[in-house]
């Protein structure tokens, strides 16, 4: 009788174990975050419909394949003989910004596999490209792989305007705080009526330089109300005094203000050059 028992337990066992071994899904975690083509681990467990690990999985899998919403991970295809007990943690890489699962397939067991939301950031601004609406410029922050860098505001510097030819660009400096979601669109006047070529870059940077060829209107034969003169003289007359208390920064900004006011007032383009000059910061 005790035989009989025994060998009904071990039928029993062996039963158990069959059963929990048969694959119905994966689970899979990954972190809540990383950045476009940073690595981040994710973790698979091949389980069974009770979400007991399949320890045998790779006796039984072939090959597990790895997707997420836009573009593809690397690798997009892993082996289910790197599964160790049912479990493989792997680093992957993301190369587009996204909120999105990372999904995990074994098509030919018809498992499947989800992980929580991940958020896809992107990398850090290496590239500016300028477009230029009427009246404003546009500026786009762009990492390696081309995805707009959404946080620029609070990583990246202030942005420099430099126009290549002989002439001024107004304003010369973008805070980094003007970006939104990885645009900046502000009011752009050069006091010139020629075709120019305007670089752009971080002020702490010399790469990043994007290059755009613009045809600008006469702007000294625009209609300027009489308001904005009064204010534009009244900016003019303050970068005056803060030029000779030295404040050429200040100056700056208060005849950045003068020349979006009334961009043909000729003795405020004289004295921005001077302050550019006397900073080192000279506008070619």
């Amino acid at each position: 009788m005790k035989r009989v028992l025994i060998g009904i337990l071990v039928l029993f066992l062996t039963y158990s174990e069959g059963f929990a071994a048969k694959l119905d899904h994966f689970s899979v975690k990954a972190p809540l975050s990383a950045r476009a083509g940073e690595k981040f681990l994710i973790v698979i467990e091949a389980q069974d419909s009770n979400g007991n690990i399949v320890e045998d999985y790779k006796m039984q899998g072939k090959n597990v394949e790895l997707e997420i919403g836009l573009g593809e991970l690397i690798p997009k295809l892993i082996s289910a003989s790197d599964f160790k007990s049912g479990t493989i943690a792997i680093d992957v890489v993301c190369t587009k910004t996204q909120r999105t699962p990372v999904y995990v397939k074994d098509k030919a067991k018809y498992a499947y596999g989800r992980s929580e939301l991940i958020t896809i950031k992107p990398s850090k601004a290496i590239n500016f490209v300028s477009t230029m609406p009427a009246g404003s410029v546009k500026i786009e922050a762009l990492d390696t792989y081309g995805n707009l860098v959404t946080d620029y505001n609070s990583t990246g510097t202030d942005i420099v305007l430099v126009a290549k030819t002989e002439g001024i660009a107004i304003p010369s400096e973008i805070p980094a705080s003007a970006f939104q979601e990885g645009v900046a669109i502000v009011a752009f006047i050069y006091d010139k009526p020629i075709s120019f070529g305007l670089n752009v870059k971080e002020s702490s940077k010399k790469n990043n330089i994007s290059e755009e060829i613009q045809d600008v209107v006469d702007v000294e034969k625009e209609n300027i109300s009489e308001d904005n003169k009064k204010e534009a003289k009244q900016s003019y007359e303050k970068a005056v005094k803060l030029m000779i208390e030295e404040k050429y920064e200040e100056a700056k900004k208060e005849l950045e203000k003068s020349l979006l006011l009334d961009p043909g007032n000729e003795k405020a383009k004289k004295l921005f050059k001077n302050i550019a000059q006397i900073t080192n910061k000279a506008i070619k």
